[in-house]
């Protein structure tokens, strides 16, 4: 059953268009190189609060990214703090017309 990790955090006002860039180079390099990787979804939840939401299709897959993952992307260094993080089993979910879960 896919793996869903939920981050919450906090970051600066104007640093949200760099954040946006960076994080798509970090879902390419996710697309490219990490094994189980299937989606990913960033959602503004405040002013300077955020979500970042990401699918792999193992237990295994999301943690071996875990290794990687705080040294191959700028976009951890310009978050301010985390507020939570979570992860889950995904047990339900429709798979639109746009692939988008």
């Amino acid at each position: 059953m896919p793996v869903v990790e939920f981050t919450r955090f906090v970051l600066a006002r104007e640093r949200a268009e760099e954040l946006v860039v960076a994080r798509a180079e970090m879902v390419k390099e996710f697309a490219d190189h990490r094994r189980g990787f299937l989606a990913a979804y960033l959602f503004r939840v405040g002013d300077q609060e955020w979500i970042d939401l990401t699918i792999w299709e193992t237990e295994a897959d999301a943690n071996a990214a875990m290794v990687h993952e705080h040294t191959s992307s700028s976009f951890f260094g310009l978050i301010e703090g985390i507020l939570g993080q979570e992860r889950g089993t995904l047990v339900s979910g429709l798979l639109g017309e746009s692939g988008c879960l």
